[in-house]
């Protein structure tokens, strides 16, 4: 058996070698990133409700929890191709499709210096700078965020300018009420635009998007404004998000969420963060469909001020921390409910950058030889 495995091992690097040799001149597969990420958090949280004529409830919740465990890998494929997966490392299989686990699976092909094409799944191309965080990097959010599940399978188009400066792509793909609302086959479909600018000091993510909700042949829009300032120690972003069913439903939905940091030394930022969520237009009694990526039919607003620290002799590590509160009223319920929530956080995150690793290690190696 071992002679079997020795002589299966030596054909298949017999074979590598065969078809990378001549291979030389063109190209070579090349890998960009290979690392692994995850955070883990201790939260507390007391929440304390209030219904019309009843009295109020206060609970109680704490304790140790696991947020993210991901591994990346990325890299160019030759002939302009390249490719970037995501995966969510997780215990339960998805329940919607293969890919359910996975953010991003795409393959890009640059057929030209200022445009290129992908396939695969990936974010939808959505305005926002909430919205384009890496959901490691985002400690509390808008219910928004928290419920638009982005990453669908689709294509897109891109186009950059010869300065750089602006990035405008197209999309068509499923649509995220896939998730909620049906299967994916029953024809869910999404279109999306995105306008990408990046200036001196001010960067934009704005995008139009039309989604069908229902296989009742319902539709939503989308408009979002993400508008960033940086600086050297600060960076500030102001998100606008207006959703709508029918033109005669303007401003029922929308919400704006705010982020500040300011980095008081290298590897200490200061980061304040503050949203509101507004939905009148979602009448329980009325509708249909409840769509879940705004609160149901009522408000929701926070706020929170927290710190981010990144040891100097270690900078893959990043220890956090933050006291946020929350505000919703949720006239759905009846009576009607309004609760407010205190959330105290601490936790960490780390990443291993394997690529980087194991350069180091064929540089050191090489320098001895």
């Amino acid at each position: 058996m071992q002679q079997k495995i020795c002589s299966l091992l030596g054909a298949l690097c017999l074979t590598c070698l065969l078809m990378t040799a001549p291979a030389q001149s063109e190209t070579p597969f090349k890998l960009t990133k290979f690392s692994l990420e995850a955070r883990a958090d201790f939260d507390y949280f007391f929440h304390q409700y209030d219904q019309v004529s009843l009295e109020p409830a206060i609970d109680h919740q704490f304790g140790f929890n696991g947020k993210y465990f991901n591994l990346l890998l990325g890299g160019d494929l030759g002939h302009d191709f390249s490719f970037f997966f995501r995966q969510r490392i997780i215990a339960h299989p998805g329940s919607v499709s293969l890919f359910d686990n996975t953010d991003f699976l795409y393959l890009q092909y640059k057929f030209h210096p200022r445009w290129h094409v992908r396939l695969g799944k990936e974010a939808l191309p959505v305005g926002g700078f909430e919205y384009d965080a890496p959901p490691i990097d985002v400690y509390y959010y808008t219910q928004y965020w928290g419920d638009f599940y982005c990453f669908q399978l689709g294509a897109s188009l891109s186009y950059t300018d010869k300065k750089e400066q602006n990035t405008l792509t197209f999309g068509f793909g499923n649509s995220p009420y896939v998730r909620t609302a049906a299967d994916w086959k029953d024809g869910l479909i999404g279109f999306n635009f995105l306008w990408n600018g990046n200036y001196k000091h001010f960067k934009t993510l704005y995008s139009a998007n039309l989604y069908r909700r229902t296989t009742d042949n319902q539709w939503v829009s989308f408009i979002v404004l993400g508008n960033k300032l940086t600086f050297d120690k600060v960076g500030w972003y102001v998100d606008f998000i207006h959703k709508t069913y029918d033109f005669h439903e303007w401003f029922q939905y929308y919400l704006i969420v705010s982020r500040l940091d300011v980095q008081l030394y290298k590897g200490l930022n200061l980061f304040a963060k503050g949203g509101y969520e507004y939905n009148h237009g979602d009448d329980p009694w009325t509708m249909t469909f409840m769509d879940e990526s705004f609160p149901s039919f009522g408000t929701h607003y926070f706020y929170g001020l927290g710190l981010e620290f990144s040891p100097l002799k270690a900078p893959n590590v990043r220890l956090h921390g933050y006291v946020a509160m929350a505000h919703m009223t949720d006239t759905q319920s009846h009576p009607q409910m309004e609760s407010r929530t205190l959330n105290a956080n601490l936790g960490v995150t780390w990443k291993i950058d394997f690529l980087k690793f194991f350069k180091k290690q064929y540089s050191t190696q090489s320098e001895k030889d």
